[in-house]
């Protein structure tokens, strides 16, 4: 007698009809009425494959929609495609696939998210080039590579120093706060001494009150010199000049004290 027989793996038979190999892109265990498709994220090009063992990952920069015998094409700029993405664009939270996380950028057909180079920072997810990445906020600065936004909070430039744009230390050599100046702990620039004040030493974050005797009329003053003496007729105490009271008098400059 005979009888209808169970297709083979690595084929599919349709109703009525005989055994049809297994195309590529596909993959067809026994008894089989139609091919599977090779899910989104693989590829093959094989044919008769027999089980999904012949679907294989879509290859790095690449991305495979299923059912192909190759990559559809490479990941888009903003994306990385590590191993079997299924989109261009891939979405969600796999380490393997997915938007380049924020303090990366990614090229087209990029495998690796690669990150912005110090003194800069990534400030949103997606960037598609390193001219993408932000330069270091002035005032703070960035020492390490792939910073996010959120790092800079922590990353204040140091008291006694500037930090312009850009800056990739917190004390860099470039921003030593100069005499006659302030520099306060995430200064962006250097700040003069107001009137009434000065700094003679480098590297501070304060400047000071002016010494008795002396007058502070200008930003910036560094040093006290004779021409900053109190004039004569007038006592200087913390950089206010008054006038020697009547019935009193002071002849030479430099009076710190009514008397």
């Amino acid at each position: 007698s005979s009888q209808c027989i169970e297709c083979v793996a690595g084929t599919y038979c349709e109703e009525g009809a005989g055994e049809t190999d297994c195309p590529v892109g596909h993959y067809c265990p026994t008894e089989s009425r139609e091919p599977t498709r090779c899910k989104p994220g693989t590829y093959n090009a094989l044919t008769k494959s027999e089980d999904d063992d012949a679907c294989l990952p879509c290859k790095a920069t690449k991305w495979c929609s299923g059912g192909l015998a190759a990559e559809d094409g490479e990941c888009s700029a903003g994306y990385f495609c590590k191993s079997a993405s299924d989109s261009a664009t891939p979405s969600g939270a796999d380490p393997n696939f997915g938007i380049c996380p924020e303090g990366s950028y990614c090229e087209a057909a990029t495998s690796d998210p690669q990150p912005c180079p110090i003194g800069t920072f990534g400030g949103s997810d997606g960037l598609t080039a390193e001219s993408a990445c932000t330069q270091c906020t002035a005032g703070r600065y960035c020492d390490t590579a792939g910073l996010t936004a959120g790092d800079l909070d922590t990353r204040s430039c140091s008291a006694g120093f500037f930090c312009v744009a850009g800056s990739q230390s917190g004390q860099p050599a470039a921003g030593v706060c100069p005499a006659g100046y302030k520099c306060p702990a995430g200064s962006a620039s250097k700040v003069p001494c107001g009137v009434g004040f000065y700094q003679p030493a480098t590297q501070q974050s304060v400047c000071v009150v002016c010494r008795n005797g002396y007058e502070c009329l200008t930003e910036a003053i560094a040093t006290l010199t004779d021409d900053h003496k109190c004039p004569a007729g007038y006592y200087c105490v913390a950089g206010v000049k008054t006038a020697c009271p009547a019935g009193k008098y002071l002849g030479t400059p430099g009076g710190d004290d009514a008397g």
